[in-house]
């Protein structure tokens, strides 16, 4: 009797074929793994982006003054220009300090962070396959 050395090498080898994977796929297993998702309105404390909110919270504060500063900025302009004339203008320059200080209050009133402009990390899971690969010897 005699054999060659592809057919005893086929022999010896013939059960360690890789499993066949798709009766695994009854069994298979889903984990789920959690993944950033971008930035949400709504969320617990501790997920809570500092950065991202004291963003919101610069813009919307820049965007409610703005008009207000541009304002403020030719009122004093306007009451040095009438402080530098000679004669006094005593009436209108009180108006102008009285309307002055009421621009400084409504700039001084917008709230420096407000709830709207708090932003928080999102996280959302994602799929993870994973197959049930046991090996007996």
């Amino acid at each position: 009797f005699q054999i060659s050395k592809d057919e005893y090498l086929d022999i010896l080898f013939e059960d360690l074929e890789l499993p066949n994977l798709e009766k695994n796929q009854i069994a298979k297993i889903t984990e789920w793994k959690t993944h950033r998702a971008g930035f949400q309105t709504a969320g617990i404390p501790s997920n809570i982006s500092v950065i991202r909110s004291l963003q919101q919270s610069l813009a919307r504060r820049t965007a409610m003054t703005a008009g207000k500063k541009r304002r403020l900025k030719e009122l004093e302009d306007e009451l040095t220009r009438i402080k530098n004339i000679e004669p006094a203008q005593q009436l209108e320059e009180n108006r102008l300090k009285k309307e002055i200080e009421e621009l400084r209050k409504k700039i001084e009133n917008v709230p420096f962070i407000d709830t709207f402009d708090l932003r928080f990390k999102n996280y959302e899971k994602r799929p993870v396959p994973s197959s049930q690969a046991v090996m007996f010897c």
